[in-house]
Parts: C-alpha cells; sequence; structure tokens
C-alpha cells in the first residue's frame, strides 16, 4: 500500500534506487522513462547498516547530480 504522495513522487521520479524487498507491483507503477537501479540488498546483516546507509547516501548524491558529458 502506498500513499497517494508516495505515488506521486514514484510516476515524476528521474531515477528511483530499490532493494530486493521491493515489491515487483509497485516498481511496476514506475514509468518506463525512470531509471531503475537495484541497490543494496534485504536486511541481513545489521551490523553493517551504517555503511550501507552511506554507501547508499553516496549513491543517491551520484544519481541526483547532472550529467555533464
Amino acid at each position: 500500500m502506498l500513499t497517494v504522495k508516495a505515488l506521486r513522487v514514484l510516476r515524476s521520479a528521474d531515477v528511483v534506487l530499490y532493494d530486493a524487498l521491493t515489491a515487483p507491483a509497485i516498481l511496476a507503477l514506475v514509468p518506463s522513462t525512470t531509471k531503475l537501479v537495484k541497490f543494496g540488498q534485504a536486511l541481513r546483516n545489521k551490523g553493517n547498516r551504517t555503511r550501507r546507509n552511506k554507501s547508499l547516501n553516496c549513491r543517491l548524491c551520484q544519481e541526483g547530480k547532472p550529467s555533464y558529458a
């Protein structure tokens, strides 16, 4: 179940990062023009949560930066 706001954000996003816990039905709501990036994995090893969060934050920043190529 998603909120209306979450659905609006998914439909307007340029990039969506997701992991193994994301339901396929949710990914089906994302437009075909949106870049889908599989990132991370299910939280099996809680000891590395901080490192994974830092890695996710770095990836979010990279995806958010404009390309000057």
